[in-house]
């Protein structure tokens, strides 16, 4: 497990979580599919950043429902709960996976360390649901309840507000 000594840098504090139920120091989210090149390249870079860290990450990712059904989903559930940090990597297509906006659901519902990283989307339009994220939800308020459309929206929200890493200016390298 990662060392508590070793603050996250813009990462909300939550209150401490028994470690017996950790499997994971960090679990990463995004979309695999519609990613950029460039988005691609970032995430398998974050991955090898963890490994030569030594931080254990979870390979359980969202994508949409149509892919794995309810089989998939409870491993994705299970490899968030079991994760000690969040790093949700909000994309311009992010919000088109209903997986994926179950897995900030979650997040924010299990309360503990959330890393935010907005790869070429801005913050306010996470937190606010507009911009690329404006249609998504459109589309998703046909197939969904209210209530499952409105706590998507809420932990958007929220996670929108943590301060996070904003790479929509950083270098196309």
């Amino acid at each position: 497990m990662m060392r508590s000594s070793e603050p996250w840098p813009y990462v909300e504090s939550s209150p401490p979580v028994s470690d017996e139920r950790l499997e994971f120091d960090a679990h990463v989210s995004f979309r695999r599919k519609k990613s950029s090149k460039r988005q691609q390249r970032f995430t398998n870079l974050l991955y090898a950043a963890f490994a030569r860290e030594c931080i254990k990450t979870s390979r359980e990712h969202g994508e949409d429902e149509e892919e794995g059904g309810d089989q998939e989903v409870g491993k994705v559930v299970a490899a968030v709960e079991r994760s000690e940090v969040f790093v949700p990597i909000f994309s311009r297509s992010f919000a088109e996976s209903s997986r994926c906006l179950m897995e900030v659901e979650k997040m924010v519902e299990c309360k503990r360390r959330i890393l935010p990283i907005f790869f070429d989307v801005d913050p306010s339009d996470v937190r606010r649901q507009r911009g690329p994220f404006e249609q998504p939800f459109a589309d998703h308020e046909k197939r969904f309840s209210k209530e499952k459309v409105k706590a998507w929206r809420d932990a958007l929200g929220e996670t929108g507000e943590i301060s996070g890493h904003d790479l929509r200016n950083a270098p196309q390298g």
